[in-house]
């Protein structure tokens, strides 16, 4: 009996292989070589200068979150795989016609994105131009293969409105609801509010616990680098994506039960510090070789199953469908289901002129416009230790104020850089049982909310309202109110406003002025002027087992501004020593 076996490996990467060495047979002509060299300049070039300057405002972005540090690391190893992939060639008649439409949806989406003048939009932009470059540059190259690369690009890209932090934070909290049930099977005591977990008489934050480089996200470019140098089929691919949340939650939950482990038992504290950096690490390795073994164990599984071909002997119709599923998208023949096209696409003038033109006028708009429009969404201020120092400390308050008793303080200051503030001055006081505390958080770029930072701690916003400042307090302005409640029962009311370098108090712009985004020929005529660079911001929280009457209500508005005026006189006075 003849039998022909295939290898359990994927078929799909010796159909590569085999177009790999057609296309080294290939021997381009003098019209293939200047098909290239137009596709590279009016396909690539001149679109990527084009949107240079809010490409690089968007790069600064990014180097603002964390959580999105790897991207260049991301973009360097896709540059390399294409680089790499030995198959720079016109591609098929067909594949470039869709190369060039996905171009031109590119540079539409570029011209939106400098119309409203969005580094976000350009960001996406530039990945569809790539994308469509590489589509049409790597012909003898399977489109799989392409996006898998070009997905390393994507991965790159936040998502809009804030919803990767959204993400990131709902992963965070059943990492902390699964670590809480963990650790109460192994008998270790442990409360979780929110965003808080408290073991022992220590208490952190997890979202701080479970910061880092190792995001979902950094995962996420992971799996599709390990999918993209190892050619697994489109499958197998998918399968190993769809792992990434759960070994993401997985890390988060050995972080947390390291930190609890060593708070309960070596009295060492693994959340804060080079302590939680080498935890960090660790962890980090861990996870990354236990994903690379899930990814070999789905290999195995959903790569093409060893057969007979003989037809006497083939009965079983879902072996022929394990077969076909497994091995798309490649064809029964073992060819990519791209192929290699007789009719070698040749791009003309005609088809890029256009967008060539544009590109031009994009590059000269945005570099004008660069010159001219501060980015204030991307500032990143930083005052310095020694400038930090110089604010009010726990000297700031005696140890009686107002009715309160002060209780404890603490000096936070946050690792990396931060659009959040990155340090914090914590006062916490006694108001006849109540817990009271108040914070100076600093530097901001300018009026920032805070209540999402409540809400990702466990509580339900209730009511956010303005309030008026005194009258004695100099020219009118607002501080910002919110009542909230948690899982407990308990109510929380949180007062807080800012103020500039020169102590004077920020009003929040209304809501109006905020939804109205200003597209790019407004803000030239505008000329707009970059915020205050160093905004300071002082909230007071104070929490109540009942919800608190008008009078109790108006009695901490006015001790909120009598405790705003003091921090903000004694940062005034060590600020204008600073300079």
């Amino acid at each position: 009996m003849s039998k022909t076996v295939f290898s359990g490996a994927s078929e799909e990467s010796d159909s590569i292989e085999i177009a790999e060495k057609r296309s080294a047979q290939f021997v381009m002509d003098s019209s293939a070589v200047s098909t290239l060299r137009l596709w590279l300049f009016s396909g690539l070039l001149l679109p990527l200068l084009g949107v240079a300057p809010l490409l690089y405002m968007q790069s600064r972005r990014l180097i603002g979150q964390q959580a999105f540090w790897y991207f260049p690391v991301s973009i360097a190893l896709g540059v390399w795989l294409l680089c790499g992939t030995g198959s720079y060639r016109p591609a098929s008649l067909n594949r470039g016609r869709v190369a060039v439409v996905l171009l031109w949806i590119g540079l539409a989406t570029a011209a939106f994105g400098i119309y409203w003048y969005s580094p976000w939009v350009i960001h996406v932009a530039s990945v569809v131009v790539l994308l469509a470059w590489s589509l049409a540059a790597f012909g003898g190259t399977a489109w799989t293969r392409v996006f898998a690369i070009g997905s390393l690009f994507m991965v790159t890209v936040p998502f809009p409105s804030g919803r990767d932090v959204q993400v990131s934070n709902w992963l965070q909290s059943i990492s902390s609801w699964c670590c809480n049930g963990l650790l109460d099977v192994l008998g270790i005591p442990n409360i979780v509010e929110g965003d808080n977990m408290q073991i022992a008489e220590s208490k952190f934050r997890v979202s701080v616990a479970c910061a880092g480089l190792d995001s979902v996200f950094a995962f996420l470019a992971i799996g599709i680098a390990v999918i993209a140098i190892r050619r697994c089929s489109f499958l197998s691919g998918l399968i190993t994506l769809l792992t990434i949340p759960f070994f993401a939650v997985f890390e988060n939950i050995l972080r947390l039960l390291v930190i609890a482990i060593g708070l309960v038992y070596f009295k060492a504290d693994f959340s804060i510090g080079w302590l939680h950096a080498e935890v960090a690490v660790a962890v980090f390795l861990a996870t990354v070789l236990s994903f690379w073994l899930a990814h070999k164990t789905i290999v195995a599984i959903f790569e093409p199953i060893t057969r007979v071909t003989n037809r006497e002997t083939e009965k079983s119709g879902l072996i022929d469908l394990y077969q076909k599923v497994t091995r798309w998208p490649v064809n029964v023949e073992g060819q990519l289901a791209t192929g290699i096209g007789l009719s070698i696409w040749r791009p003309s003038w005609v088809s890029l002129s256009g967008p060539a033109a544009a590109c031009l006028f994009f590059g000269a708009i945005t570099f004008y416009s660069a010159m001219r429009i501060t980015d204030n969404d991307a500032l990143i201020v930083d005052i310095g230790e020694g400038k930090a120092a110089l604010l009010p400390s726990d000297e700031a308050f005696p140890e009686q104020f107002g009715g309160l008793k002060k209780v404890d303080f603490r000096n936070i200051t946050q690792p990396g850089m931060s659009t959040q503030g990155k340090y914090s001055r914590l006062w916490r006081f006694d108001d006849q049982g109540n817990k009271v505390f108040v914070s100076l958080d600093f530097p901001f770029p300018g009026w920032q909310p805070i209540w999402s930072l409540y809400q990702s701690n466990g509580w339900k916003i209730l009511e956010i309202k303005p309030t008026e400042a005194p009258a004695n307090s100099g020219p009118a302005w607002t501080a910002e109110e919110f009542k909230m409640q948690n899982q407990y029962g308990l109510y929380g009311y949180v007062w807080f406003a800012f103020f500039d370098e020169n102590g004077i108090p920020i009003n929040r712009k209304n809501d109006s002025e905020q939804l109205v985004r200003k597209n790019i020929f407004e803000r030239l005529k505008n000329r707009e002027m970059p915020v205050s660079q160093q905004t300071y911001q002082v909230q007071v929280f104070f929490e109540s087992g009942k919800e608190l009457s008008e009078v109790e209500a108006e009695r901490n508005r006015k001790l909120f501004f009598a405790i705003f005026d003091q921090v903000r006189q004694q940062s005034q006075s060590a600020l204008m020593k600073a300079k």
